[in-house]
């Protein structure tokens, strides 16, 4: 689990190490076989999966014996296509493997066919905050301050086809919560929506529970409910959804593992074991849910395979049950 303790600048220096990393494996100066397994990620080095990916890349050598290399924010179609050689691992989210396919028209990306599933990685708590200065302590009081105000909440979705979308969707529904509006004036991705709610220009937002430790730490937001499926040492007086009886929303984000559709099943279970290996290391593994995450490895591929076909059942469910279309 996450330690309450943590911090933007601690953030920012597992951010570094996983800079560190990528030059030390892309400079050869670990020993390797003369071709690198190349490890795609869908997002950029920054974000969380990329600084996990780099986290365990040692340890995969290791267990390898052989070198890896970065390339990063390759986006929904990372490794389709690729030859199924061995060669190359793909971490990607939630967004792009289970949400996408089932909501956003024409979508490119069938994970199923167009890939081969390994395991979900890691599972990261999304949180529902409020800026403070609206004085709202718990859901029950955001509902009532929201019937009673002149103006509508602003909030924010960080994009348009995001899990935090249909978060929102789910909470504003369940809790029959209809005096808001959506801030259009937002750049997509959470950096000026925090920024907003930082300076009390946003009323809430969710988001990934590392960008709101900071806020929370300071003082500018509170968080009043996680999506999750356990309560999260860095907000513990937030329940969970499912707590309040919302069963659409039982997990927040996650990452996970694929590699090139056709590969064998003697190099997908290399791959598997590679990040067992890795994430067995009780430091890997905290540096990792220190981001924030959770290592939630699954027993097999086989089981992924399950797990991604019933979050793909489960999200087409919420985002028809919401009402919730994407141009």
């Amino acid at each position: 689990m996450p330690d309450s303790s943590f911090t933007l600048k601690d953030l920012t220096s597992l951010r570094e190490f996983a800079l560190s990393m990528v030059l030390l494996c892309s400079s050869g100066a670990v020993s390797a076989q003369e071709e690198p397994m190349v490890f795609l990620t869908s997002h950029s080095a920054a974000g969380s999966s990329g600084v996990a990916a780099a986290i365990m890349a040692p340890r995969m050598e290791e267990y390898l014996g052989r070198s890896i290399v970065f390339k990063y924010n390759q986006g929904s179609s990372a490794a389709v296509g690729d030859a199924p050689d061995g060669n190359t691992i793909l971490m990607t989210t939630i967004g792009y493997t289970a949400l996408h396919p089932v909501w956003v028209p024409n979508f490119e990306l069938d994970p199923l066919t167009d890939l081969r599933p390994v395991t979900r990685l890691a599972v990261t708590p999304d949180v529902l905050i409020i800026r403070s200065g609206l004085g709202i302590d718990s859901m029950g009081e955001l509902v009532a301050y929201a019937a009673a105000a002149d103006e509508p909440l602003s909030y924010f979705h960080i994009a348009p086809a995001s899990i935090h979308r249909v978060e929102l969707a789910a909470i504003f529904n369940e809790f029959g919560i209809r005096n808001v509006a959506l801030d259009s004036s937002m750049r997509r991705g959470p950096v000026q929506a925090l920024a907003a709610v930082e300076a009390g220009t946003l009323d809430m937002l969710v988001v990934t529970s590392p960008y709101v430790v900071p806020l929370l730490e300071s003082g500018a937001a509170k968080a009043l409910t996680v999506i999750h499926r356990e309560r999260t040492p860095i907000a513990p007086d937030a329940p969970t959804l499912l707590e309040q009886g919302i069963t659409t929303m039982p997990y927040g984000s996650w990452s996970a593992i694929f590699v090139p559709a056709g590969t064998s099943d003697e190099d997908a279970n290399l791959v598997f074991e590679a990040i067992k290996f890795a994430v067995s290391d009780p430091a890997v593994e905290k540096q990792i849910n220190d981001l924030g995450m959770e290592v939630d490895l699954n027993e097999s591929p086989e089981e992924f395979i399950s797990f991604l076909k019933s979050e793909a059942e489960r999200l087409s469910i919420a985002v028809d049950k919401y009402g919730l279309r994407v141009d």
